[in-house]
Parts: C-alpha cells; structure tokens; sequence
C-alpha cells in the first residue's frame, strides 16, 4: 500500500508515454477526422453558428480564447477556434490547445476506481477506513467508496481543513479529510466535493500501491490512447494555454507556461491537462458502454450504471443529475423515454457533453475562470438537442 503517499507531481507518464506523445504531435494525431456535417446528417447552418458564437464571445470580452469542437457520428464537423492562448503574449488559440481541465479530471478518476472494482480489489460498498485509516475514527467510518463516486459522502465543497496546495502530497490531504470528517450523514444528501474526488483518488493509489497519476496513466490514459492528457506538461509546448480570471469585470493572467504548478501533487479532483479531442476519446469509450476500438475498459453493465443517478443524485436544478463522478444533463433514470446526455466541466472553463443515442460530442474549452461562456455553450447545445 501507501502508493499515494509521497507521489510529487512527477507526471502521468514515463518515458516511453512522452515518447509516444511527442510521435503523435508530430503526426497531428487526431481522434476523429474532419468532415462537412452535411455528410453525416448535420446542419451546416446551425454549426456555423456556434462557431459564430465563439467568435462573439471573444470579441466581446466575455472569455480570452476558446476552441469549440462538434463531433457527429464520430467526425468532427465544426473545430472552430478564436482569441488568445496567451493574450500578453501574443499566441493565439490553435486546434490542438492544451487546457487544464481542472474537475474534468474527475471522471477519470472514476474510470480508474470503476476498473479496480472490476477486477475485485476493490467493492463499491468497501468503507474508506478499509484503504484509510484516518477514516476510521466515528464520525467518518460509514463513508464507502460508492459515496465518494456518486457522491453523498457529506463532504463540503471543496471540504479540505486547510488549502490545498498546503498539503505535501495526495495521501496527507485524504488524512486530513478523514480526520476531520462529513458536516452531514453520509449517505443521507449530494454534495459535490473536491474533497471527496481527492479522497477517491488516495484510495485508488493505495489499492494500486501506485501513484494515482501511474494508475490513471496505466488504467485508462493508455488504453485510451490519450496521449496528450497530462499532469506534467512540457513547459515549452507551443499549445499550452495560460490561465486567466476575472476580477474587476477583466481577465487577469494568473498562470502561465513556466510558471510552477498550480499544484504539487496531483490531487485526483483536478490537475490534468488536456485537449478537445482527447477527451472526445474519453466521451466515446463511455457512449460505447466501456469499450474502445482498441481494447475494453469497462463491462457494459458497469458503464451503464455509473451513467445512472440515484435517488439522492436525482437533483431540483437545472444543471441536472449526477452519476459517477458525471453530470447527467438528461438521465434515463428519470423516466421511460428519457435519453442520456453526460458530461463534466471545469472551473477554469471547460466543458464536455455526449448525447449517445445521436451519435453526438461538443466540446468547448477556455481557460477563463469566472467567465459564463460555459453556460453559453451549454445553452447552444441544449437548443441543438431539442431541434434534433
């Protein structure tokens, strides 16, 4: 045990991953090739105007940069980008940018957790104390692993007892959570949390008896063939964007290439960069009930129930209801009749949605914290799900 003990921010991949990432940049390797919409049943009309929108919304000041990505039955028919991957330093946005996709790394997360359940080494309703100890004092000993995925485990949002970036390393943080404790019985109502996201990933690391970036590397980035989905970006890669927020009504650059990392550990709830098209692969390997062209991560039955609420996930607002570690803009668990739509986002404002039974994926991805043009984005898709 202890693999997530100590585990520095030394990267989701060794040698020959960078090695395979560098060949796949220099072939342009994309997940899924260019096409008219047209040809696969799509409006031309209604995806120029997203690309339209993305355009507006940069001009307008409302976010820096952005890239918009629609893929229809598996080809991408709009990859449209505008504005500024660096504003001061004059880069701008390019297909291929590499965004931190903050709690877009949770699913991932989840996918690893879901495959060492899989495999036996771990249950669903297994208590944390049973990989932590620190969760073995009264007050959070009923928490199980199934409440951190789904998650009513009571934990506030983000629920660490002290800031994050303070804690030495993945296994310390889940300690300090542990030892603290829910502020609500677990089991009894959803909270989203970090903190529970970060406290999967310890127990993913501990069951492993491996860093959580190699088990997540090994588990599911691998398989997936994501090879530009990475905790330790090459500081001198042209397509890494740098990081703004809004403050005083204007996007301030709070983080830029070279800079160090915005963490020291990779926390499980965030810390992973990635492109559009890279989690397009993430997006299909879950619409194709686990499995990819190349290899099958999760049984069927296993995807289909982590894309399923529960009561306490079934929730009163308009963003939706929440499976494992995925919001469920439409669930089936509603009602007869009901499709499924899933996706995840990040606060630094990326988004990421998959409609299965239209065969459709739209990404949308910033790096413009505080911005609302992730809603925007949900807003023009949503109008496109209920033309189709």
């Amino acid at each position: 045990g202890g693999g997530g003990r100590g585990a520095r921010r030394s990267g989701v991949c060794g040698a020959a991953w960078r090695g395979a990432r560098r060949v796949a940049g220099q072939l342009c390797w994309e997940v899924v090739p260019a096409i008219d919409p047209a040809r696969v049943g799509g409006d031309v009309d209604r995806v120029d105007e997203r690309a339209r929108a993305v355009d507006g919304w940069v001009s307008d000041g409302q976010v820096v940069g952005a890239g918009m990505r629609v893929i229809l039955s598996r080809r991408t028919g709009l990859h449209h980008c505008a504005g500024w991957l660096d504003r001061e330093q004059g880069r701008p946005w390019v297909p291929g940018a590499l965004c931190d996709i903050r709690s877009m790394a949770k699913p991932i997360v989840a996918t690893a957790a879901l495959t060492l359940a899989e495999d036996g080494a771990l249950g669903l309703s297994d208590p944390v104390s049973r990989f932590l100890p620190s969760f073995g004092r009264d007050v959070s000993r009923s928490i199980t692993v199934e409440h951190l995925l789904h998650p009513p485990a009571g934990l506030d949002h983000p629920g660490f007892p002290a800031r994050l970036r303070s804690y030495p390393d993945l296994r310390a943080a889940a300690d300090d959570v542990g030892r603290v404790g829910p502020t609500v019985e677990p089991g009894s109502r959803f909270r989203y949390s970090d903190a529970g996201s970060t406290v999967l990933g310890a127990v993913v690391a501990e069951v492993a008896g491996r860093p959580l970036e190699e088990v997540v590397s090994r588990r599911v980035l691998q398989p997936l063939e994501m090879v530009d989905t990475v905790a330790d970006p090459d500081p001198k890669d042209a397509r890494l964007a740098s990081s703004y927020k809004l403050a005083g009504g204007e996007f301030t650059r709070y983080w830029k290439p070279g800079d160090p990392p915005k963490l020291p550990f990779f926390p499980g709830a965030g810390g992973l960069l990635s492109t559009t098209s890279d989690y397009a692969r993430l997006l299909a390997v879950w619409m194709d009930g686990g499995r990819s062209r190349t290899a099958r991560l999760l049984r069927g039955h296993t995807a289909a129930m982590a894309l399923r609420s529960v009561p306490l996930t079934r929730l009163p607002e308009e963003r939706g209801n929440h499976g494992m570690q995925w919001w469920l803009y439409s669930d089936p668990a509603e009602g007869e009749g009901v499709q499924l739509v899933f996706g995840s986002d990040g606060s630094d404002g990326t988004w990421a949605m998959a409609a299965p039974a239209l065969d459709l994926m739209v990404l949308y991805f910033s790096q413009s914290r505080g911005g609302g043009t992730v809603f925007d984005a949900m807003g023009l898709v949503r109008e496109l799900l209920e033309r189709a």
